[in-house]
């Protein structure tokens, strides 16, 4: 016992040297020579750019439409031409175009309209490959008339209104009175169009929405939880998506929808803080990204959100010391000597900073300070 007792003892000395602090202990990092960027990940669905609900309406004088015939079965291509949906006996006829269907085109009616309905008949062979003349002439409606007795209908015939049409006409021609109904026509812009829905079946009432058509490209959707992950993101960013299974993607940013804000009904929920109603707004990305997507199918998108104007040093937030003036500057040790390089901080991305400097005052593989401290070791 009395050995280990000696053992223990410590002369003023002793006591003083284990009590003094250790040297300083110097953490650095090297400067790296980079082009920060920012992205954001983000979960999306890929659909067609384009979804038409198909307007189901009857003729006059035919009471309320319903659904006599479904031609085509969901999820089927639609091709030009094609009988969509029969309502009330009357055909549904999709034909490709950039004006939708706004008007009832009458004998003798001309405009954009009768000129991209002539386009599609030369299409279909039922018309000369021809200049489209946008008169809806004894021609365009024999065409027209040869169009729905391809599908086994009678061509929709009535007289024209008073002072309707500028055409003389002769009423001893099958195709005098022939006319294209808006009704009985769904204009795409892009075909082959594909069902989407069909939620309705033969004999049930006919309503605008319960049939679908998706066409267009496909696209990726991408909801955007967090505002802040995409500000200063820009039409036209790179992106890369990935699918459940497969290789990642190059995408581009086509679209960043206006923020909408997700507000309760009037009278229901409580105010959020600060008196500003409901949610945080969300917002809506759409990616492009080549002919390889499957609809309906999710993928994960990472958007290049900010990048740094050129290559240029990087360091840790951690780095940067401010001093008196508002000056900032980062601790450069070479050969044992700090030199103080100032610096104008940029943009950061997870803890690092893109930095401006004096030209050559900062190397690759410089080391700079990010800490220095005392540490301290307990006896044993």
């Amino acid at each position: 016992m009395t050995w280990w007792l000696a053992g223990q003892a410590r002369t003023p000395q002793q006591l003083a040297a284990e009590a003094k602090a250790p040297p300083r202990s110097v953490i650095t990092v090297p400067v790296r020579f980079e082009t920060l960027v920012r992205t954001a990940t983000l979960d999306c669905r890929a659909e067609p750019s384009s979804v038409v609900p198909v307007p189901l309406a009857a003729g006059e004088g035919q009471g309320d439409p319903v659904v006599t015939a479904l031609p085509v079965k969901n999820g089927h291509l639609i091709g030009e031409g094609r009988v969509l949906v029969e309502v009330s006996g009357r055909p549904v006829i999709v034909l490709a175009g950039r004006l939708p269907a706004y008007r009832d085109i009458l004998p003798g009616a001309r405009g954009p309209d009768v000129e991209q309905l002539q386009a599609a008949l030369v299409r279909l062979g039922l018309l000369p490959a021809r200049r489209p003349s946008g008169t809806f002439d004894e021609r365009t409606r024999q065409a027209v008339a040869r169009l729905y007795r391809d599908h086994g209908y009678p061509a929709p015939g009535a007289a024209p209104p008073a002072g309707g049409g500028t055409e003389e006409r002769d009423p001893r021609s099958p195709a005098a009175g022939v006319t294209m109904p808006r009704r009985e026509l769904l204009v795409l812009p892009r075909l082959p169009a594909r069902l989407g829905k069909v939620a309705t079946a033969v004999g049930e009432p006919a309503r605008t929405g319960d049939v679908v058509v998706q066409s267009g490209r496909v696209v990726l959707r991408c909801a955007v939880p967090d505002e802040s992950a995409v500000h200063g993101l820009r039409r036209g960013a790179p992106a890369t998506v990935t699918p459940p299974a497969g290789r990642a993607l190059p995408a581009r940013v086509d679209r960043i929808g206006p923020a909408v804000r997700n507000d309760p009904p009037a009278g229901q929920g409580s105010p959020a803080p600060d008196d500003e109603p409901g949610d945080e707004p969300g917002r809506e990305v759409t990616l492009r990204a080549g002919s390889s997507l499957k609809a309906g199918t999710g993928y994960q998108a990472r958007i290049e959100v900010e990048k740094a104007a050129a290559k240029g040093p990087v360091v840790p937030s951690s780095a940067l010391w401010s001093l008196p003036g508002g000056r900032t500057v980062v601790k450069v040790v070479r050969a044992g000597r700090r030199l103080e390089v100032e610096v104008e901080p940029g943009f950061e991305v997870d803890g690092q900073v893109a930095i401006s400097t004096p030209a050559g005052a900062l190397a690759g593989g410089d080391q700079v300070l990010v800490s220095a401290w005392t540490v301290r070791e307990e006896p044993p």
